[in-house]
């Protein structure tokens, strides 16, 4: 439990404190799911108008844990949070199982707050509502990691059209051109060496212009040539 509570930069957070710190603000109203797409376009990443981040939400629950191993993308939720939402389908899946993720887990905050007099009840009424928190926990665990995996997709997306935007640029440049581009993109590439990669694509345009035309195309026209002039050959 501490790994994740360093890792989501909450270090030093006790259960205690912090339930009663954030005691208040949990008692916000949840949006009304008709008002989730218009939600922003970027993923949250703090407590705002009565919502919480997946990370706040995991901290909460793994607070709760007594010897709780966070899973790798528990860890990794915090560093995709704040990214910008892309695409449609990825604002779209993301914040209606967001919702659903902050509604469970007002749940379980509503339940826990009963602990100390279940504890008191009967022994099997006790163990029926330790279960019932097992249960919530799941799902609540289920529903951030699926918030998660919108948040992977979206990355992933990007670092998709960014390779293809790439390949495109590579389509009938000369093989100086292709280096040069490489070199440009590389994200190893020093700014200077962006720089000079620039001005080498520029001076090889001033110099040999026909280079940015269509290499396929002009194969093409050349084959169309040597068969025309072997059909007038023929006719000879």
């Amino acid at each position: 439990m501490l790994t994740l509570l360093v890792v989501l930069g909450i270090g030093g957070a006790a259960y205690g404190g912090y339930r009663w710190a954030t005691k208040d603000s949990r008692v916000k109203a949840l949006p009304a799911p008709k008002t989730m797409n218009k939600q922003p376009w970027v993923f949250p990443n703090e407590n705002k108008d009565g919502i919480y981040p997946v990370s706040h939400i995991l901290l909460y629950l793994m607070a709760t844990e007594d010897d709780g191993v966070p899973e790798d993308w528990m860890t990794d939720v915090r560093r995709l949070e704040g990214d910008k939402i892309e695409y449609d389908h990825v604002h779209e899946g993301f914040w209606e199982t967001f919702y659903e993720l902050n509604k469970e887990f007002r749940k379980f905050d509503k339940e826990i707050d009963k602990h100390d007099e279940m504890k008191d009840s009967s022994k099997a009424g006790y163990q029926l509502y330790l279960n019932s928190l097992y249960e919530m926990k799941c799902e609540i665990y289920e529903l951030a990691q699926a918030c998660y995996e919108y948040m992977r997709i979206n990355e992933q997306e990007v670092v998709e059209e960014e390779e293809d935007e790439k390949e495109e640029l590579m389509v009938g440049r000369t093989v100086e051109e292709q280096k040069l581009l490489a070199i440009y993109h590389d994200e190893d590439s020093t700014p200077e060496m962006k720089a000079e990669a620039e001005y080498l694509l520029e001076e090889l345009k001033k110099m040999n212009p026909e280079s940015y035309t269509n290499p396929k195309l002009q194969d093409m026209e050349l084959d169309m040539e040597t068969i025309r002039r072997i059909v007038d050959a023929k006719k000879i």
